[in-house]
């Protein structure tokens, strides 16, 4: 009965896991008084976070073209994320330290990748498993074309990146990748196949240990 509980709750968990599984978080730092990366570029649905480094001033936070209201990154406040979900150009400034494009500024560049039509891989063709894991997860890849300059990455619930394979380009049936995950904490993570740095291919695993 536990065994059946289980694999419905993760059953759920792989069917209702939105899109936000999918998206990553970039982090900028915010010191005195820069912000750092100054420019970043990132994809619809992803997550800015400034996070505050430390030093003694206080860092309004200004859009220049009033994309978000401003917020202020201190000791009392050290966070902020954002989620943009629309291509565009998003200049910022501290009020403080700066002004647009003087100063203590930066950059957000929200591109829209174009999508690699021949490279497209049906879902069936990369599968993941055991899923649910522990330990190890083997990734089985069987569409020799979309193996060249190729890599699977990992990303958790929060977006951050924890795993990164390069896939070898040789011609064969299929490729197996074996990821070693006994180290990370257990939980829904997303699994994503790139060619030439375009997702072709999307899987959700979970681990459990």
């Amino acid at each position: 009965m536990k065994t059946f509980t289980r694999s419905l709750v993760v059953l759920l968990l792989l069917v209702l896991a939105g899109p936000s599984a999918w998206a990553e978080t970039v982090i900028i730092k915010v010191t005195d008084n820069a912000y750092t990366p100054q420019t970043v570029t990132v994809h619809p649905g992803d997550v800015v976070k400034w996070q505050y480094e430390g030093g003694t001033n206080s860092h309004p936070t200004a859009s220049d073209n009033a994309a978000w209201v401003t917020f202020t990154i201190n000791t009392a406040n050290p966070t902020n994320s954002i989620t943009f979900n629309n291509a565009g150009s998003f200049p910022y400034h501290c009020t403080f330290h700066g002004a647009p494009g003087v100063g203590m500024y930066g950059v957000i560049t929200v591109a829209v990748a174009t999508p690699v039509r021949p490279m497209a891989v049906a879902p069936s063709a990369f599968r993941c498993y055991p899923n649910p894991a522990d330990g190890v997860v083997t990734l089985t890849l069987d569409n020799p074309q979309a193996r060249a300059n190729a890599s699977v990455q990992l990303i958790n619930s929060l977006g951050t990146l924890v795993r990164t394979l390069t896939v070898g380009s040789e011609a064969k049936t299929e490729a197996t990748l074996t990821l070693p995950v006994a180290d990370l904490p257990a939980g829904l993570y997303g699994c994503r196949w790139l060619v030439n740095g375009q997702v072709v291919a999307r899987q959700r695993v979970m681990l459990i240990h």
